[in-house]
């Protein structure tokens, strides 16, 4: 018992950079472990963020980081952002107009009758489900699901060679 007891304030020191995120999704209210903020490029992925921290990545700071990421990554300036709802909020788009980048965000204000989307628009959601995919994948089949090194840094390591061989393995895919 005393053992047990011992083990478990160990890995509590241990852990102790592991918070708990309040999530509010359905199935998984509280989640653990690192957050991410990923971008996704002609089928790979980028880490711009990783943090232990609950932070949103819809603010504007982390928007504007990725957006220069990007632009140090590629030498040009996105033309387009995709993301969930989330990152459509009015400081946002505000922030996109100024750097002519089209947003795939649905506009705000009152619903049209029908409301007509374009083909455009249609795809970039497309590529929102991708990416969202490329989650489900990587927690699947590459370790992301469950991180076994211990340290923030371990973690952050772990999750970056898993994304690493996802993208080798869509290299391999086009060769």
């Amino acid at each position: 018992r005393k053992a047990g007891k011992m083990i478990r304030k160990a890995r509590r020191e241990m852990l102790q950079y592991v918070r708990p995120m309040k999530r509010g999704k359905t199935g998984k209210d509280v989640e653990f472990g690192p957050k991410g903020a990923l971008s996704h490029v002609d089928g790979f992925l980028f880490l711009d963020k990783f943090s232990h921290d609950n932070f949103s990545e819809a603010q504007t700071a982390v928007v504007t980081a990725r957006i220069r990421a990007y632009e140090n990554k590629f030498g040009k300036r996105t033309v387009s952002f995709t993301g969930d709802q989330l990152y459509g909020n009015r400081t946002n788009r505000k922030l996109m107009d100024e750097l002519e980048i089209r947003p795939s965000f649905k506009p705000l204000g009152r619903r049209k009758e029908k409301p007509k989307r374009d083909r455009w628009y249609k795809d970039k959601q497309k590529e929102r489900n991708r990416i969202e995919g490329s989650f489900g994948n990587g927690k699947e089949h590459y370790g992301l699901d469950r991180i076994r090194y211990h340290g923030s840094e371990g973690a952050e390591m772990w999750v970056r060679t898993g994304i690493l061989g996802m993208n080798l393995n869509t290299a391999l895919a086009r060769m």
